[in-house]
């Protein structure tokens, strides 16, 4: 889809939100950061390396489909397959992760987001829209070689960050843009004062932040972060499996460790908005194998950082923080 097509199909998909090229009036809406980049998997003809995966063992997907990757999907929670007998792309989600589809020409509507398995044709050209009942949270085009997936994750841009993704101090630009997930998961950072080159100032209106948004886009950075949440538990559970033990176990930690931090991050964000129960509700069962593996540790594998040791001096109980520190088991 070219630019002028992707904004007219998201004006037609969801008229109570602005369009991703500009920003909505009040702050509130869907703005040009909102939208992530274009994820595109040629179809299965004749080279199908870029679209699916081999059939694995233990997949949510039927065994008749073949297994899509797509971290735009992955990311709202949704699994996507490959029916070779219809051509079809089939998603699907557990019931907590309800989603509707529409495609080009129809409206996406609160009361339509209750379906857990889809049928995306891709014999012929099309366009569709990804959403729970808070919004959206993807849109997807099919033409006659490939399928093009963009996540959406629509909530405002929070404190020191603009429209467009650039953080700005003053006016002045200070770095590249920036994905709104990873925007939103350093407005935790701030908030908890882990932010290095933020001050304590900035803590205050990060925040605050959450309180100014709807109770929409708070449940759509919640069904976000669950679903990040469901994905640090599985590597938890591959690594207490003896799945995951490598010479690489080091570096593996080091990523689950900040992706457990970063959902700390949003928890105390959503705490301040009276939100996140869901969420912190998902951290109990992290946490229980977090802290399983961590008792185990092997004494040998040093996993340390500046960020690692500033979890550990700030909650000593933390199973995420430096393996240099002692966790304090409460």
């Amino acid at each position: 889809m070219t630019a002028d097509q992707f904004e007219a199909f998201f004006a037609q998909a969801f008229p109570g939100e602005s369009s991703p090229g500009r920003a909505s009036p009040g702050g509130s809406g869907v703005d040009a950061g909102a939208i992530g980049d274009a994820e595109r998997l040629l179809l299965p003809e004749p080279q199908v390396d870029e679209a699916r995966t081999a059939r694995v063992g233990g997949s949510v997907l039927p065994p008749s489909l073949l297994e899509v990757r797509s971290d735009a999907l992955g990311a709202a929670g949704i699994a996507a397959g490959f029916d070779e007998a219809t051509r079809a792309l089939v998603l699907t989600a557990p019931a907590g992760l309800a989603f509707g589809l529409a495609e080009l020409g129809q409206r996406c509507t609160s009361g339509e987001a209750g379906g857990t398995r889809f049928h995306v044709p891709t014999d012929r050209p099309s366009a569709f829209a990804l959403w729970s009942a808070a919004g959206p949270l993807a849109l997807g085009s099919v033409d006659a070689r490939a399928i093009e997936l963009r996540v959406v994750h629509a909530w405002p841009a929070p404190p020191r960050w603009n429209d467009s993704g650039v953080k700005s101090d003053s006016g002045v630009v200070l770095s590249g843009p920036v994905s709104r997930w990873d925007q939103t998961t350093a407005a935790g950072r701030v908030a908890r004062g882990f932010e290095p080159d933020a001050s304590e100032a900035d803590a205050i209106p990060a925040r605050r932040w959450l309180r100014t948004i709807t109770a929409d886009q708070r449940a759509l950075i919640e069904r976000f972060a669950i679903v990040r949440a469901g994905g640090v538990e599985a590597q938890l559970a591959r690594i207490q499996d003896g799945l995951g033990v490598d010479l690489q176990l080091d570096f593996a930690w080091q990523g689950i460790c900040w992706d457990r931090d970063d959902l700390e991050g949003l928890r105390v964000l959503l705490g301040e908005a009276g939100a996140g129960h869901a969420l912190v509700a998902a951290l109990r069962a992290v946490d229980a194998i977090g802290r399983a593996v961590r008792f185990s540790w092997p004494s040998e594998v040093d996993v340390h950082d500046d960020r690692l040791q500033r979890v550990s001096e700030a909650d000593p109980g933390a199973w995420w923080g430096s393996t240099r520190r002692q966790v304090v088991w409460l």
